[in-house]
């Protein structure tokens, strides 16, 4: 550390330059007072007035060195940070995540991330966590490994979080993101939506669901978190090793038509023919423009994930004329008080909200008509508070 520096700034020190970065949010700035004749001037400095700043840019170094994840860069551009359990990451109750810092729990530590003012995110042990940007129209942060627990109550898209594989960009929702130290991770969505996204794919994730997300492949498609076995195991495959899709097809429900429309985006033709038909044997209700839909026609597409989603509700609206709802091509429906629903009874979705865009699809940007939804989180398996 150069005296020099300290006093006049003449040369470099690239310590002091850090600590000067990293305080510069706290600089005064008024203007200067005037010297009086007691006080020397940077022309005439003492001995005894070199001390005093060097003292207290050293308090600032040890201050920054206790807590070299924790310190605010500047006024307002910070959340607070307050313990929950285990080893605390500061001295004081409450600490604060600046932008550019990481954020580190142990391997027993967990700990309460205000995100601005639309909600809280509960950080689990062995977590890393950067703030990378927040402002009026973006909060973006970067989960290089560890878990997540998000409750936001906010307009769509406000809330980013980037991990190695996808971005997770929040549609007003709760839910769950993990990643581990390899960069796989998971997506859990409790309530509301969540969208997966990629240069080239968008996976769109509604309460209930989750989603793999995989380096060597990328994210996987959707499915609900009670989605048979089979249907898991053929998804796998088909994923990771791009297996048949027959087995997919064969596996799933009513409520699977998740993720049969987002297998609508991808292959030839002649898969998605394939996968149009078993949707339209699991929900005969449905009128399709079945040529646009085979060559991927976005507009066709958003058509029928809202035509769709009352399946993933729950619910199934009355089959045509002449086509039996219970058991004639639509299996595990039944008839009750004039609507028919699934028997397995699964909470419903949300309102429905234009869909960001799949596949090679780029996402849209009018999508401004959703609510929040806001709850504890429940840390067990299944299907949103609804």
């Amino acid at each position: 550390m150069s005296d020099d520096y300290l006093w006049d700034g003449q040369g470099s020190d690239p310590e002091v330059e850090r600590l000067e970065k990293l305080l510069s949010g706290y600089r005064y700035k008024g203007q200067a007072p005037e010297p009086t004749a007691s006080e020397p001037t940077a022309s005439e400095p003492t001995g005894m007035g070199r001390w005093p700043w060097g003292l207290a840019l050293a308090a600032a170094a040890l201050l920054v060195v206790g807590l070299p994840r924790l310190m605010p860069q500047e006024p307002g551009a910070s959340w607070a940070v307050s313990h929950l359990e285990g080893n605390r990451i500061c001295d004081d109750e409450l600490c604060v995540l600046g932008v550019g810092d990481w954020l580190e729990t142990d391997e027993e530590s967990r700990v309460m991330l205000e995100v601005a003012d639309i909600g809280h995110m509960e950080v689990s042990p062995d977590t890393r966590l950067r703030l990378k940007s927040t402002g009026a129209e973006e909060h973006r942060l970067e989960l290089a490994h560890g878990r997540i627990d998000a409750v936001v109550t906010a307009p769509p898209r406000l809330l980013v979080v980037e991990t190695p594989v996808a971005t997770a960009v929040d549609l007003g929702c709760a839910y769950t993101l993990e990643v581990d130290e390899a960069g796989d991770g998971e997506l859990l969505v409790r309530t509301g939506y969540v969208s997966l996204e990629t240069e080239d794919r968008v996976a769109w994730v509604p309460a209930g669901a989750e989603a793999q997300m995989r380096v060597a492949s990328g994210p996987g498609t959707p499915m609900f978190s009670d989605a048979p076995e089979a249907l898991r195991s053929a998804l796998d495959t088909l994923d990771v090793h791009s297996g048949p899709i027959e087995p997919v097809l064969a596996a799933a429900r009513p409520r699977d038509t998740l993720s049969l429309w987002h297998l609508l985006h991808h292959g030839s033709q002649l898969q998605r023919g394939a996968v149009l038909d078993r949707i339209l044997e699991l929900a005969p209700h449905l009128a399709v423009e079945r040529e646009l839909l085979l060559v991927g026609d976005p507009e066709a597409l958003e058509t029928l994930r809202q035509e769709l989603e009352p399946v993933w509700n729950g619910e199934l609206p009355r089959a045509p004329a002449g086509i039996e709802p219970s058991g004639k091509g639509a299996p595990g429906y039944t008839t009750t008080k004039g609507s028919d629903i699934a028997e397995d009874g699964s909470p419903g979705l949300p309102p429905s909200v234009p869909f960001p865009g799949s596949g090679p699809i780029k996402p849209a940007t009018n999508i401004n008509d959703l609510a929040g939804d806001t709850g504890d989180i429940d840390h067990t398996a299944g299907a949103p508070d609804h």
